[in-house]
């Protein structure tokens, strides 16, 4: 023992290197933010069977790396968790991308140009586009048919813009859906109209977009998996690991399934039912719907949200307020619910 003692002393000899079970992943090379108060960065981490394992210097690290890890190096970037989004649409948003998105005209002549684009690279009858700032248009966020008549007066048109409660069309959509000067508004909803004829004068607002809406051709489920993998790639490349769709049906719930069995969602979901007011289940017992909710459900995919539209939204006027809006009368929008 003393011999051995004095070998050691005489070579500066270190105790052997423990090795762990290799980890799956490793990153290291860089800043990992751990979300611990008394420790917040880190040099490296190692996960295994989907959990971290261990998070320290890359030096203490390094002993998790075997044949079959995969070894991220960060080059010095800043690794976070994952972010949680409380309140997005990836189904709509993924057609959007597809489609004919113009939420990045700053104008009305540039949203008009690339409304314009889409209609020459598309055979079908209908002109679609998305997400267009209803703020471009000064006179109460009220677009009017005769700009969209003078570029796209043979084929009807409909544009939504990116708040979800208003849509901009020209006559020929409203001739399609027969509104009229004489056509009620529905319940809900708000047809725009010319002051001295009474006409429509172009925008839907709330319930008022579905009497176009619902004409147009709607996405097939292969169209409905494709826009929903694209709005997922998006989705993850900003970091986003978990998030709250805020407005489901049986058709997001059925892509959502679809590429969940497919091993390629890519995030956790929690799912809103909608129920009232833009709900397929209008009019139906509650009880009875809410009971569905389980019929999708994974590991990765839940429904724990029931989503409700109490009344609109300010910029379209059909927010419901304690007092009347400037300039418009006694109109105070509605409840789409009683207090009760």
């Amino acid at each position: 023992m003393r011999i051995a003692l004095l070998l050691c002393a005489v070579a500066a000899c270190t105790a052997p290197e423990v090795r762990e079970e290799p980890a799956d992943i490793v990153l290291r090379g860089g800043g990992i933010y751990t979300a611990d108060a008394a420790r917040t960065r880190a040099e490296a981490l190692a996960i295994r069977d989907g959990e971290i394992v261990a998070v320290g210097r890359d030096a203490d690290v390094s002993r998790f790396i075997g044949d079959g890890t995969r070894v991220v190096d960060l080059t010095g970037h800043l690794a976070l968790p994952g972010f949680h989004d409380a309140h997005i649409h990836p189904l709509s948003s993924g057609h959007s991308m597809l489609g004919c998105p113009l939420h990045t005209a700053r104008s009305v002549e540039s949203l008009l140009e690339a409304l314009l684009a889409c209609a020459r690279e598309s055979d079908e009858e209908w002109v679609v586009g998305n997400d267009f700032d209803l703020g471009l248009f000064p006179d109460g966020g009220n677009p009017r048919k005769a700009i969209l008549d003078a570029v796209l007066p043979d084929r009807p048109v409909l544009v939504l813009a990116a708040d979800g409660h208003t849509s901009w069309v020209n006559s020929r959509a409203l001739e399609r859906a027969g509104i009229t000067a004489a056509t009620p508004d529905p319940p809900q909803g708000v047809i725009e109209r010319d002051a001295a004829s009474g006409e429509p004068s172009g925008a839907l607002r709330e319930t008022a977009q579905q009497l176009v809406a619902s004409l147009v051709p709607q996405p097939t489920f292969e169209e409905d998996l494709r826009a929903l993998r694209v709005a997922l790639r998006e989705i993850n490349r900003h970091g986003i690991t978990s998030f709250i769709d805020a407005a489901v049906g049986e058709r997001e719930w059925r892509a959502y399934r679809a590429l969940d069995d497919q091993r390629a969602l890519g995030a956790r979901v929690v799912t809103s039912l909608v129920f009232g007011t833009f709900s397929s289940h209008e009019g139906e017992d509650f009880e009875r719907v809410l009971a569905e909710r389980g019929r999708y459900a994974s590991a990765r995919l839940r429904t724990d949200s029931v989503k409700l539209f109490l009344d609109g939204v300010l910029e379209g006027e059909t927010a419901a307020l304690l007092e009347p809006y400037l300039e418009m009368g006694e109109h105070r929008g509605e409840l789409n619910f009683e207090p009760e």
